[in-house]
């Protein structure tokens, strides 16, 4: 009987999702009014793809504009303690864009990424906890890879968060993700953005310092 060599198997490339909950409670309120009355004031966009009434398109600035700069305020704290918990302390983001999207029962929005910026996210300002966000393993999805009868952590396929109120959610901006069809009865209000590297801010650094923060000499 033919026995099998010692072997390892070993996980390399994780894909990192940040979560924390309970961010601006205090605006929460005003969160909800602006955006609304954002919705009504500007384009709304729908398809069979982003099946959401959406700003997506005509609301390029609205981190400048009260309450949504206070947002903003915080996501960058937390975009800055993401990229410190990777190690990368060489650089700055700061906003591309953000949106609004505002959706009930029978809405969805279909798997996509953000392209040409570092970093995405959503905050919920209003929602239903069993809503849900899904992110897509893309080694699967993209290299026909065989669908695991045991699911374990070296082949799994999607993650999902629940899309609970006050929650702040970021992620690289090329991570397939979506939100599945809403099967209840309950308006949904999310914060969508992007975020960039902040180039006046790496034209500071100077070259040793550079090299510092990649372990070269």
């Amino acid at each position: 009987m033919k026995q099998l060599s010692p072997y390892t198997v070993e996980a390399w490339f994780p894909t990192s999702i940040y979560i924390s909950d309970d961010i601006c409670n205090h605006l929460l309120a005003d969160l909800e009014k602006e955006s609304k009355k954002v919705l009504k004031e500007n384009k709304v966009s729908r398809d069979g793809y982003l099946n959401v009434d959406s700003t997506h398109l005509s609301t390029i600035f609205l981190y400048r504009k009260y309450p949504f700069n206070k947002l903003m305020d915080y996501i960058l704290l937390h975009s800055e303690a993401f990229y410190n918990h990777l190690g990368i302390t060489h650089a700055k983001l700061t906003p591309r864009n953000m949106w609004i999207n505002i959706s009930n029962q029978g809405d969805y929005n279909f798997p996509h990424t953000h392209t040409g910026v570092a970093l995405s996210g959503a905050f919920y300002v209003k929602s239903d906890e069993r809503n849900e966000i899904v992110f897509y393993n893309d080694a699967y999805i993209n290299k026909n890879m065989i669908s695991s009868s045991e699911i374990n952590p070296l082949s799994y396929k999607t993650c999902s968060y629940s899309c609970k109120t006050g929650r702040l959610l970021l992620f690289p901006s090329t991570l397939l993700h979506g939100n599945p069809k809403q099967e209840f009865e309950g308006e949904k209000i999310v914060i969508s953005f992007n975020l960039i590297l902040d180039s006046e801010y790496l034209s500071k650094q100077n070259e040793k310092e550079f090299k510092n923060s990649h372990g070269e000499t």
